[in-house]
């Protein structure tokens, strides 16, 4: 799934929602870059936010979090490794 296609909350009850924390928050330009470890999964999730949504949510490293597709998200199956 796309940085940008993930729909982030503050608050738990999204019916799908996943619970992560917040390890990495990197501010460039109008953009927020999030790594969120997310629980029951091995690798973070990517999230892109503008600057004024993770303002307003009061967004930074450590912060508990809740994460869902956007309605509409295009997702892209995992392939296996090719096999030599």
């Amino acid at each position: 799934m796309r940085p940008h296609d993930i729909d982030l909350t503050t608050a738990p009850g999204a019916p799908g929602a996943l619970a992560g924390t917040i390890t990495r928050a990197l501010r460039v330009g109008f953009e927020v870059r999030l790594t969120v470890d997310v629980e029951g999964q091995a690798e973070p999730a990517l999230v892109v936010l503008s600057r004024t949504h993770a303002r307003a949510l009061d967004l930074d490293a450590g912060a508990r979090v809740w994460l869902r597709p956007t309605t509409g998200a295009t997702s892209v199956p995992v392939l296996g490794a090719a096999s030599a």
